[in-house]
């Protein structure tokens, strides 16, 4: 033992050492009882009354001792709780108890733990709960074996009136208002021998008490159960309440056995500079990480009562991944609650139960000190491989306790952890509250570039969604985003990402109609589509885009499918209404025709001495627009009311609808002799209007414009239906004599039954 042999003198006392130091203390008690007698009713009063307060911890109470007998003790301090159905054995090894602790266990609030650093005791009160169990106690304590018994304190006090006519008076007063024998148990110990074990005990008690000391116990306490039954399931109860995180702020208890005759467990612990581990060669060992402080706390904090409250001290042991809550300690739980994933331990002051903050001066510094620690320490669990293990430490799922709330606690913390980085952002970085964004969504895995490494990530825990905005973190701004986006989408991200994104946005209704909408779609040649201008889906399978100079923009068709598919739809018609805030419109090719035909015009008036140039570069992406449909199927007619302006070959800008298909097509030379001879209005070559690809496809490109490769048929009034079958009749005849013209004949036959008609 590190302590000096003098201040550890009565380990050398013999059992008559202890004898005459027990005969003088109960002479003390005589004198001050008989000279006064009202301190016997005092005595009595105080013992009832704290042995009501600590109910419910009474083990907890025992379990403090076995902790404070390990301090200065070399060996390992270990404890032993053991019950049966008529009493419950507590042991431990450590230092065993002095006089002083007897004494102090007599009278109470003279503990001489006051004195000593390294206790969690000092006020001697604990033991006395105890008494809701029992009125018969036996310790066991190095070479003392001393007993308390409510039937031996009455035998005294009986003895002791016979003695006092003052105690006799004040004695029968009390007992005249119902009160029999006043007496505190404690205050009159006995020599526990093998005499008094008969009369105490019942053998098997005796022998089971007998036995545990001779495991090598340096003290065991012995509680004979008043009522059997109901106190057994009281004991019980309590055991099974019992976690192994008591063990975490204890000072020396290095292992607690408990046995029961429904279960037996044990733990183990050892502790470290900087953890406490429970268990350690389990196969899964629980690694706690302990953080603690302590310090001075003002006097001006500080009651004039209070000499001994100088300082303060602070624990904290945070279990990775672990959500568990627990109460706050005081060493050991309370019934304050506190809603953070960590075990939390401050010197507060309790109310005498031990189970309540009371409010003070000293109970706000702390809680001030507390919150500040516990913001320190999240800044050190910050962990990339868990992002919201730091922040989650600190954030409350639950009901923080109304004393300690008007302590000022949470705000103080709230404060403290706005200005810590401990909230995590993109590349595995942590940032302080008013350097975050929040963006309602799930975005962790897209968003993930420069232009993002200020965004929070994304969680749907409630309770951290709430924290986050608790300590200033705002949402970021819609403009903000859409410019990021922007700039996002100009860069090398692929088509699947991009697909993502687009549908994160629209399903958090982060984009949605009013909006300017980000520029994330793309055409077919890869290009986004900027702002303010319509969008059209393209036809199912389809594959086109429309050049630069035309304000509408085609979706690109691989980006289209891949969203489809992530919104379920089974056509890519029905993103019509999905994509409502990106302006995107169904594919409608009389639509973007008429779009084209009339930007071509604008530019026309504008600039109309490069009327050829524009009209060239409308035809091209028209035909671009025709040959994507006529790959598979016939593209749709076009609504007369598209006037579309085609460069005529005498140089001028006539009206499709009003040319013909001259000799420079296929199947022309009919319309040549026509209306060759009258400088007949064809349309120019497909070179002069700036067109490649079969002659053929070209010739039905402006058909389908509005080009004509047959006479047109024309009505007119009454008695001109003979002219034209005269017309009819002698064409026929020129058809029948030119070989040329016979196979153009061919396709007039159709006309037949349509003129005669």
């Amino acid at each position: 033992m590190s302590s000096s042999s003098e201040t550890l003198y009565w380990l050398h006392w013999t059992d008559e050492c202890w004898k005459k130091w027990l005969i003088e203390r109960l002479q003390e008690r005589e004198n001050v009882f008989g000279s006064d007698p009202d301190e016997l009713i005092a005595s009595y009063k105080r013992e009832k009354s704290h042995a009501s307060g600590y109910k419910g911890r009474e083990l907890l109470e025992l379990i403090q001792n076995a902790d404070d007998a390990g301090n200065g003790y070399l060996k390992p301090n270990e404890m032993l709780i053991q019950l049966s159905p008529n009493a419950i054995y507590v042991a431990n090894t450590g230092i065993p108890f002095s006089p002083e602790g007897i004494k102090s266990i007599m009278l109470g609030d003279i503990s001489p733990k006051q004195l000593q650093k390294g206790l969690i005791g000092y006020k001697g009160l604990g033991f006395r709960s105890v008494l809701g169990w029992s009125s018969s106690i036996v310790i066991m304590s190095g070479k003392l074996s001393i007993g308390f018994s409510e039937r031996k304190a009455i035998e005294w006090l009986k003895t002791l009136k016979q003695k006092n006519e003052n105690v006799k008076k004040k004695i029968e007063e009390f007992e005249s208002r119902g009160m029999c024998n006043p007496i505190a148990t404690l205050s009159v110990p006995y020599i526990f021998d093998s005499i008094n074990s008969k009369e105490m005990m019942s053998p098997e008690i005796f022998d089971t008490l007998s036995l545990i000391h001779q495991k090598g116990y340096d003290t065991v306490i012995c509680l004979v159960f008043d009522k059997s039954t109901e106190t057994y399931e009281k004991v019980k109860r309590q055991i099974e309440n019992i976690i192994p995180e008591i063990l975490l702020f204890l000072q020396h208890l290095q292992s607690l056995k408990i046995i029961t005759p429904e279960m037996e467990k044990c733990w183990e612990v050892r502790r470290e500079e900087h953890n406490v581990i429970i268990n350690p060669d389990n196969v899964k060992p629980q690694v706690w990480k302990i953080f603690s402080e302590s310090g001075e706390i003002p006097k001006e904090c500080r009651r004039p009562e209070q000499p001994l409250m100088s300082r303060y001290e602070i624990k904290l042991a945070f279990l990775p991944n672990s959500l568990e809550r627990h109460p706050l300690f005081v060493y050991f739980p309370t019934a304050v609650l506190f809603p953070y994933p960590l075990v939390a331990h401050a010197t507060f002051e309790l109310t005498d139960n031990r189970e309540h903050l009371i409010e003070s001066d000293i109970n706000k510094f702390i809680a001030k000190k507390l919150a500040k620690f516990i913001a320190d320490s999240a800044e050190k669990l910050v962990d990339p491989e868990n992002p919201w293990n730091a922040l989650m430490s600190v954030t409350p799922c639950g009901d923080l306790d109304p004393v300690l709330e008007r302590l000022g606690f949470e705000e103080s913390l709230k404060s403290e952890i706005a200005s810590r980085k401990i909230i995590p952002v993109r590349r595995k970085q942590f940032d302080c509250a008013k350097n975050v964004k929040w963006i309602n969504g799930d975005f962790n895995d897209l968003l993930i570039g420069e232009e993002f490494k200020d965004i929070c990530l994304y969680t749907e825990n409630k309770y951290l969604k709430e924290r986050l905005f608790d300590i200033g973190v705002e949402t970021i701004q819609y403009d903000d985003l859409k410019e990021r986006l922007d700039k996002l989408s100009r860069t090398a991200i692929s088509m699947d990402t991009r697909a993502e994104i687009i549908y994160r946005l629209i399903e958090n209704g982060i984009v949605r109609e009013g909006l300017p909408p980000p520029e994330l779609l793309i055409d077919e040649n890869g290009s986004p589509i900027p702002a303010g201008r319509k969008a059209w889906l393209p036809p199912e399978g389809k594959k086109f885009s429309l050049p630069e100079w035309v304000p509408q923009r085609i979706v690109n068709s691989e980006l289209a499918t891949l969203l489809k598919d992530k919104f379920g739809l089974t056509r890519v018609r029905d993103l019509v209404s999905k994509l409502r805030a990106f302006e995107v419109q169904e594919y409608s090719m009389a639509t973007l025709v008429s779009t084209i035909v009339a930007e071509t015009n604008r530019q026309v008036r504008e600039d109309p001495k490069n009327e050829l140039k524009f009209r060239q570069k409308m035809l091209q992406a028209i035909w671009s627009l025709y040959s994507a449909q006529k790959s598979e199927e016939k593209p749709p007619a076009l609504p007369e009311a598209i006037n579309i302006t085609l460069p005529a070959r005498d140089g001028s800008f006539q009206p499709s609808n009003t040319l013909y298909i001259g000799k420079d097509y296929p199947e022309g030379a009919l319309l040549e002799y026509l209306y060759g001879a009258l400088g007949g209005p064809f349309v120019a070559n497909f070179a002069d209007l700036g067109l490649e690809g079969d002659i053929n496809e070209i010739k039905s490109f402006l058909c389908w414009l509005g080009v004509a490769d047959l006479p047109r048929i024309v009505k007119i009034k009454k008695g001109g239906a003979i002219l034209l079958i005269m017309f009819w009749k002698v064409f026929n005849i020129l058809l029948s004599s030119t070989t040329l013209l016979l196979t153009i004949r061919t396709k007039w036959i159709g006309c037949t039954q349509e003129l005669k008609t």
